[in-house]
């Protein structure tokens, strides 16, 4: 068992001694929210600068094409960054435009 799949183990047991009761599964299920592997991040990445164009509804729609999961605004965070790390020109000024 990976280190962090050991950390959440040992926090579900400190918490739950007796074992998860069944109204609370759904709840720690959710406090458990995937978050993409460095892996992903890379992957996105790069279909993302191999396409050229793009926003950020373009890097949710294909995170989820590779998770089949909706990304979090963390996720979409997560690639932004690596694609500035990259050198990816990022003209922020039209995200800060209202469209009303």
């Amino acid at each position: 068992m990976n280190g962090f799949l050991s950390s959440i183990v040992s926090w579900l047991r400190a918490g739950y001694p007796e074992g998860i009761p069944p109204t609370d599964t759904f709840p720690v299920l959710a406090l458990l929210t995937r978050r993409l592997s460095h892996d992903e991040v890379k992957a996105v990445t790069r279909e993302l600068i191999r396409r050229g164009e793009f926003d950020d509804v373009d890097i949710g729609v294909l995170i989820t094409q590779i998770t089949d999961e909706l990304p979090t605004p963390d996720d979409v965070e997560r690639v932004r960054v690596r694609l500035a790390a990259v050198g990816w020109p990022f003209d922020d000024s039209e995200q800060a435009e209202d469209p009303a």
